[in-house]
């Protein structure tokens, strides 16, 4: 959710109001929005949303809680620990297509208020003035209201239920061709050597906020009050907005795998990423609300729109290092990627329409997310015939990430680690994956897999750990004499809160993936 904006530009653009003509006033919009977007609290409108989210390369990894550190011999090892190339004793091709689906919903609750009782009903929309009304006080209004113009609350429902969300969305996306990889096994001087190349969807960008009750400043903050004449001492905007991004980022891979010892293997890995998303993002003002010292208030309806939209590239490069360590019915698997940056190119035109008028401008710039060095360990045993039982864990130190931002006002790069929703968290990553050959060309695979978020809710209870995104997982496996067809399932569940004074916000999302690799060999 928006919150902790950026209170300067809408005071001052409010003040403008009163004395500059509308051209001249919506001009000024114009050139302060961009520091807007980039000085959102929790939002981070136009950031690097959905870049800490990494795909799931192979249907065996994805039904088995994505636990491919410590595998071995499969072509899809070059993406996740290349060291498990050593192995493959043949030339290798694995080709994996997905489908996925993200769905979500969001309840905006405002508490009851005993200083402010009519104004929790105005924002979830149980009370909707008449603009006839424009500039009245709450006590006015109440005297005037009949017991048809108040919607009592919806209660006896789940705060997270469908049922009583403020908003629903939902995305689907098929990729006939999510990943393909080619290993070939090479002899140098005795020693085992294989070269590997691959293409791999590296992120599926799909990211959707909305927030119909975006107060500026919110309520109970007189804290960076934005003072009017007299006798009011707020006043408080009220928007509606949404953010919208749908893309993804490509990884082109070449790794390289030496089997030193029957129970050593080494690989190095070098990623190029590109990538391109769709970007979109607009605020609608309702009006705003004004506050005197007696803590009565007014609402008067004004509206705009502001509408920002375009195209963001990205390009970075990476680099693994990984160690497969194996002895009988027991591998142990470590693997590092090394600090690295991801550049985003953007380009948008903004639109801004009040009453008769349209403007419109184009801004660019360029933005860095230094990434750091994170670490992933696995191990897979094997305690009878025909079972695997495979454990990863990854350690993503994201707290240490810097972000620089292209400030299109000043024409010069700033950095703003406290200021957008750049405080992300350390996220360790769990997995747990099962496979079981029911006969000896029939495999049936299950798994469990939490990935915590990269951000803090506010209000959470802790401060150091992300909401957890947690799956659940089943597959099916069968090989066949040219190869092997590998089937997976996963669905994932997040589930959080977050509270801003008297404002609760109810979130759930669904992911469902569906994945279908053919790996085969000759």
């Amino acid at each position: 959710m928006i919150r902790n904006t950026n209170h300067t530009f809408f005071s001052f653009t409010l003040k403008l109001r009163s004395h500059l003509r509308p051209g001249i006033f919506l001009l000024a919009v114009l050139y302060f929005l961009p520091t807007v977007s980039m000085s959102q609290g929790n939002g981070d409108p136009l950031g690097f949303q959905g870049l800490s989210s990494l795909n799931v390369f192979s249907a065996q990894a994805l039904a088995q809680g994505n636990t491919s550190i410590a595998q071995t011999g499969d072509v899809t090892s070059l993406l996740n620990n290349p060291a498990g190339l050593g192995d493959i004793n043949r030339l290798q091709i694995s080709i994996t297509g997905k489908s996925s689906h993200w769905k979500q919903h969001e309840n905006q609750y405002w508490t009851e208020s005993r200083l402010h009782p009519l104004l929790p009903a105005i924002l979830d929309g149980r009370y909707v003035p008449d603009p006839q009304y424009n500039g009245m006080t709450a006590d006015v209004l109440v005297d005037s209201m009949s017991t048809d113009d108040y919607a009592t609350p919806v209660i006896g429902y789940d705060q997270f239920s469908p049922e009583v969300a403020d908003w629903k969305d939902n995305y689907s996306s098929q990729s006939p061709v999510n990943n393909i990889s080619l290993a070939i096994p090479l002899k140098i001087m005795g020693k085992s050597l294989v070269f590997a190349a691959g293409l791999a969807r590296r992120n599926d960008i799909y990211e959707y906020d909305r927030n119909d009750t975006y107060l500026n400043p919110h309520f109970g903050d007189r804290n960076n009050p934005v003072i009017s004449e007299a006798p009011y001492s707020m006043v408080m905007n009220w928007f509606k907005y949404e953010r919208m991004r749908v893309g993804g980022i490509n990884e082109l891979t070449a790794g390289l795998a030496l089997k030193l010892s029957d129970h050593l293997q080494l690989g190095l890995s070098m990623q190029n990423l590109k990538g391109e998303s769709d970007d979109y993002l607009e605020m609608d003002k309702v009006g705003y609300f004004l506050f005197p010292e007696s803590d009565e208030f007014a609402f008067t309806y004004d509206t705009m729109t502001v509408v920002q939209s375009g195209i963001s590239t990205y390009s970075g490069s990476s680099a693994k290092f990984g160690i497969l360590f194996n002895y009988k019915q027991f591998d142990l698997g470590f693997c590092i990627t090394s600090p690295y940056t991801i550049t985003r190119d953007w380009d948008y035109t903004i639109e801004f329409f009040e009453n008769d008028t349209i403007i419109t401008k184009n801004i660019n710039g360029q933005d860095q997310m230094d990434l750091p060095i994170t670490i992933a360990l696995g191990a897979k045993i094997e305690p009878k015939n025909r079972l695997s039982i495979s454990f990863d864990i990854g350690f993503n130190p994201y707290s240490q990430t810097n972000f620089s931002y292209t400030d299109t006002s000043f024409n010069h790069t700033i950095f703003q680690l406290d200021t957008i929703r750049l405080n992300w968290v350390d996220q360790t990553t769990f997995g747990i994956g099962m496979k079981y050959g029911i006969t000896p060309s029939i495999s049936v695979m299950t798994g469990y897999r939490s990935v915590p978020e990269v951000f803090i809710p506010n209000r959470a209870a802790f401060r150091h750990k992300g909401p957890e995104m947690e799956s659940v997982s089943a597959g099916i496996s069968m090989v066949f004499p040219f190869g092997q067809i590998d089937l997976g399932y996963e669905y994932r569940f997040l589930k959080y809160y977050d509270s801003w004074e008297t404002n609760l916000n109810y979130v759930l999302k669904t992911e469902n993936h569906l994945g279908v690799s053919l790996r085969f060999g000759l």
